[in-house]
């Protein structure tokens, strides 16, 4: 053909475009050594590279002392993880670290360390210079206190050159005074273990800009602050403030909320996720004072989610949840008739949330399906589309509900990135009895992720879950109670064609009953290309019947797998066991499971294998 062109033929933004197709690896690997002016392009113009997703050989492979010299000259970003390459981080920090990281990437401004572990943490003595850090610690081990004071050190009293941090533990950050203060930084994303831990946090970042911080723990605050903590100590210059809380009883209303808030009047944003079973919470009088008392509050964005007690309702003087919905409403309307508000409630919930939901930054939401009947105090306001919404949590608390209403509430959200729906109970509409349910479509653009989790008697209903499972393009990975997935399994007809996801992660309690070896072959056959599986069991007990055939089944089966992971609560493996301290056993059994060369990590309650590249076949 005339019109063909090679590809050293085509403009610098053609591949430009075309790079944005491509992983990290991919571009470097396939680019790197075509020609000069290829490899000038990738190193002025690709500035962020990310290796999550890179295998060990490929990461390896990148690491080599030939390979360096086609690094980009202008990264700016680079994200690195423990999750697909076991030891990925330390391996850059020992090929590319081994000397003064700066002259090496010098316009290195970010870094995003995921599944980080213990032994990384001397790699952040190298990034001191960088502005921006991201750390999410594995939780497949707990963080040592050597570890976590060791962290404190370097992000808070060495100094350094960060302006934001964000820092993921799933059991949260016990804060320790610090013998300086960190000065420089402005922008802080943090899980704290308790309320208590806040206080320390303020005295060591006086000069916060934007304070994002999540509670783990639901202990009560032993601080009072405006008894206990002094004025000099809250921070001067707080202009956004978003707080989270995972349970109910971590942040009372009017001895914590109030006066925290209240003692910082510089914040200009105030924006919170709070569970509670405080009713103080719901009183629209309580919140007037609060915003009348801060003039420099023109924005606050509600987020709660308050139990519903005989408390709560007695406050209200009603007896029926449509009747607090309705109270509270009218309280609202009158007090703070210029804010946008939805009012619903679930069984057990009473949700206020300000509408539209439309925020700064990347963030998830949780709502019910009930939110379909929410009194909203501004009903055309509440039209307006969602902004950067990326993840949307739903639960049903078992309620009867339909699977259309599930689904307009899904459609409100068109930007998002990952569902969580759990304790579901479809209705069945009379329509939907003699049908067959077949694959439909429901175009989620961006959507990655669909976690499916506890259906009623493990009896998932098919019309809803294929609204979510099909037709959409990215969708790569399902998360589901073992019980759920396999009365699904079970069941489907047709039977359910789970080609596209490539990761599966399988909870196991005692309601889903035992991991059995003859359920293998329904996940075998519906979900041919795994490349990632997780199992996660509250007991070990639930594998404990031919243990060692299952796991090696499991591994043997997928011809795709990449990365294998048992993880147990309570109890230890029979498999672990033999497998700790016998490495001559060890070598003989991933050899038997068609693993020689891989990496395994074993202890008592977990399992992980990343297999070998030779070992995997792609077709």
């Amino acid at each position: 053909m005339e019109n063909s062109k090679c590809l050293e033929d085509l403009p610098d933004e053609l591949l430009l475009e075309i790079y944005t197709y491509l992983s990290s690896y991919d571009i470097l690997y396939s680019f790197g050594y075509l020609n000069w002016r290829i490899q000038c392009i990738i190193g002025e113009f690709c500035s962020q590279l990310d290796f999550s997703h890179t295998s060990l050989n490929q990461f390896q492979y990148m690491c080599s002392s030939s390979f360096l010299f086609f690094l980009p000259q202008r990264l700016t970003k680079l994200t690195l993880s423990n999750g697909c390459a076991p030891g990925q981080i330390e391996i850059f920090q020992e090929n590319i670290c081994n000397s003064y990281l700066k002259e090496k990437l010098p316009f290195l401004t970010s870094i995003s360390l995921l599944d980080f572990e213990n032994n990384n943490i001397t790699l952040l003595s190298q990034l001191l210079y960088l502005e921006e850090l991201f750390i999410s610690f594995t939780s497949y081990e707990k963080i040592k206190s050597s570890t976590e004071t060791l962290l404190q050190f370097y992000l808070f009293t060495k100094e350094n050159n960060f302006r934001k941090i964000t820092l993921d533990i799933e059991e949260g950050v016990h804060m320790k005074p610090q013998i300086k203060p960190n000065i420089q930084l402005q922008d802080l994303n943090i899980h704290l273990s308790t309320v208590d831990d806040l206080f320390v946090l303020f005295t060591i970042v006086p000069n916060i800009n934007r304070l994002f911080f999540s509670i783990v723990d639901d202990v009560l605050p032993t601080f009072v602050p405006q008894i206990q903590f002094s004025m000099d100590n809250f921070p001067k210059f707080l202009k956004i403030l978003f707080m989270h809380t995972e349970h109910k009883q971590a942040v009372p209303f009017k001895t914590f909320f109030i006066p925290l808030v209240y003692n910082i009047p510089s914040i200009e944003h105030l924006s919170f996720g709070l569970k509670t079973s405080d009713p103080d919470y719901a009183d629209a009088t309580l919140w007037t004072d609060l915003i009348n008392s801060m003039p420099l509050l023109p924005t606050v964005i509600f987020g709660l989610e308050i139990q519903i007690t005989i408390t709560l309702l007695d406050r209200f003087v009603v007896y029926t949840h449509d009747d607090l919905k309705k109270a509270v409403f009218d309280l609202f309307v009158q007090y703070l008739p210029s804010a946008s508000l939805s009012i619903y409630t679930n069984q057990e919930t009473l949700y206020i949330d300000t509408v539209p939901y439309r925020f700064d930054r990347d963030t998830g939401y949780t709502t019910s399906p009930e939110a379909l009947r929410a009194l909203k105090t501004n009903p055309k306001v509440a039209q307006q589309p969602s902004k950067h919404i990326i993840g949307l949590n739903m639960s049903g608390e078992y309620l009867p509900i339909t699977a259309n209403d599930y689904i307009n509430i899904i459609c409100s959200f068109p930007g998002i990135k990952y569902i969580n729906i759990e304790s579901i109970n479809v209705k069945h509409e009379l329509k939907e009895e003699n049908s067959v349910a077949l694959p439909v479509s429901l175009k989620l653009k961006y959507i990655y992720s669909l976690a499916y989790m506890r259906s009623t008697k493990c009896q998932v209903n098919r019309t809803l879950f294929d609204y979510l499972f099909y037709g959409h393009q990215r969708l790569t990975t399902l998360t589901m109670m073992y019980g759920d997935l396999i009365y699904l399994l079970r069941t489907a007809s047709p039977p359910l064609d789970g080609s596209h996801i490539t990761n599966l992660t399988c909870w196991s309690s005692g309601a889903d009953g035992t991991v059995q070896l003859n359920h293998l072959n329904y996940l075998i056959t519906a979900f041919p290309h795994i490349e990632y599986l997780s199992f996660g069991l509250t007991s070990s007990k639930l594998i404990k019947k031919k243990q060692v055939e299952i796991i090696e089944k499991l591994i043997t089966s997928f011809e795709r797998l990449r990365v294998f992971r048992l993880y147990s609560c309570r109890g230890t493996f029979i498999l672990t066991r033999m497998l700790m301290d016998d490495q001559n056993m060890r070598s003989k059994w991933l050899s038997r499971v068609h693993a020689s060369g891989s990496v395994l990590i074993v202890e008592p309650k977990h399992l992980r294998l990343w297999k070998c590249e030779s070992q995997i076949t792609y077709f």
